[in-house]
């Protein structure tokens, strides 16, 4: 009864086309390897190529549809990737003082992946992502999942001034946004759509 019971779930999950991730791609089944170049970073936030590139090698790498090679020459396939903006754009202000409480984050991003044989398997020019953070020591929210798993804690708030707790929340900003960059990457390129 319980090998029918599993079975009949089974069926009913493939049916459904539910798939766990890693495990279905896209791709020709010929591209087992990829190489991940470093990425390009054309935008002023020094920090953000490189926590993309190792974002990027984690995503891979842990879902195993493909194997992360540290050679362009032993790779099936070469994901290049260029961030094109990253920028911060007030999005609330408060009216006597002209401060921003608010910051909206935006990044823009052009990935590629190409076979060695040169043939462009996938490609997105125009990846955007935008995160909005409080930048006001009277504005954060410590409830906040953002807050929650950054590294401040409630307790710190009263010995940082705002500019500090600003930087702490932008830090955790870019590595939240390369983290979902990752994600979208891999997921666009690599997993079948449902």
């Amino acid at each position: 009864m319980k090998k029918l019971l599993v079975t009949f779930f089974s069926i009913n999950l493939l049916a459904c086309g539910f798939q766990f991730q890693g495990s279905g791609s896209v791709l020709p089944s010929s591209i087992k390897t990829v190489y991940i170049k470093d990425v390009i970073n054309n935008s002023t936030e020094s920090q953000a190529g490189l926590l993309l590139t190792e974002a990027l090698k984690d995503r891979f790498d842990r879902y195993g549809t493909l194997q992360v090679v540290e050679s362009e020459l032993a790779a099936d396939a070469v994901l290049e990737t260029e961030i094109i903006r990253f920028e911060r754009q007030s999005a609330a202000v408060t009216a006597a003082t002209d401060t921003a409480l608010q910051q909206d984050t935006i990044m823009g991003i052009s990935a590629e992946l190409v076979s060695n044989a040169g043939v462009t398997l996938w490609s997105n020019p125009r990846i955007t992502l935008s995160q909005t953070f409080g930048s006001a020591a009277n504005a954060v929210v410590t409830s906040a999942p953002g807050f929650a798993s950054g590294g401040l804690n409630a307790s710190d708030l009263g010995k940082l001034n705002e500019r500090e707790i600003a930087r702490s929340q932008e830090g955790q900003i870019v590595e939240d946004m390369t983290e979902l960059a990752a994600k979208k990457i891999y997921e666009q390129a690599v997993l079948p759509e449902f």
